[in-house]
């Protein structure tokens, strides 16, 4: 259950992440090699791999929209079909995030991810490539045995170890497309996303003296306050206009409530 929910929230992400890709800033002939090639011939395996799983009453109505994002790589204003990533196969499998980064020009994915989870204060256990990799054999061991049982503590491990990746890999994947965006459309080389050049901002549910504060990580003081939790986020969001980052709004204790990855 575990595993499947983080899949789904994989899959659905990367959909709404695609659709934010600029064709004007982006036109496809400039696209990164992996990209390219995943919006064409992976998009087209993944359709034919996933087409038995889709009902039976819907499939022709979802493989023609897909074919047309398929069709529609030959043309100015392109659209990338969700099957381009995190389809290739029944379940979600590492080498597919790292797939989908590496097209998005994201530098040593699973080291950025595990490197943006700390940053957020979302410690797990283990790197994220081995949490993920937990899971997914978990999740395969409880669907082919009715005897297999995760302990509760083990469970609690594996929902924060979920929310982490979850978490880390929206941010990330986020930043990634933005970054393309930005650098097409004031004609720069595109450079890789790295971990480092993500901006943090956090913001804890509980004020102090009647006041919410703003924290971006590494810095000491914050950078902003407000008595109205609600303005706080606004003023928030706004120091993400034109950069890559992340507002994380917690508990305060840093478990993580929302996040915000654009403005």
């Amino acid at each position: 259950m575990i595993f499947s929910s983080l899949e789904e929230f994989i899959r659905s992400r990367v959909e709404s992440v695609l659709k934010t890709l600029n064709p004007t800033s982006l036109p496809l002939q400039y696209l990164p090699d992996r990209l390219r090639s995943a919006a064409t011939f992976g998009a087209m395996q993944s359709i034919l791999f996933q087409h038995k799983y889709i009902p039976e009453s819907q499939r022709d109505a979802i493989i023609a929209t897909e074919l047309k994002s398929l069709a529609s790589v030959a043309e100015q204003n392109y659209k990338i079909s969700k099957y381009a990533f995190v389809h290739s196969g029944s379940n979600v499998q590492v080498a597919e995030i790292t797939s989908l980064l590496e097209a998005m020009c994201v530098e040593k994915p699973w080291e950025t991810l595990y490197y943006i989870a700390k940053k957020l204060s979302l410690a797990t256990v283990n790197p994220l490539k081995a949490e993920f990799e937990n899971l997914s054999s978990n999740r395969h061991a409880a669907a082919h045995s009715q005897n297999f049982n995760i302990p509760n503590i083990d469970l609690k491990g594996s929902v924060e170890s979920a929310l982490a990746i979850g978490i880390a890999l929206d941010v990330v994947l986020t930043s990634a497309v933005r970054n393309l965006n930005s650098c097409m459309a004031i004609y720069q080389k595109i450079q890789d996303t790295k971990g480092s050049a993500i901006e943090i901002y956090f913001i804890s549910e509980v004020s102090v003296r009647k006041k919410f504060k703003l924290h971006k990580e590494g810095v000491k003081n914050p950078v902003d306050q407000h008595a109205d939790l609600n303005q706080l986020k606004a003023v928030s969001l706004q120091k993400l206009v034109g950069k890559v980052g992340v507002v994380l709004v917690h508990d305060g204790s840093y478990k993580p409530r929302e996040w915000y990855c654009e403005a």
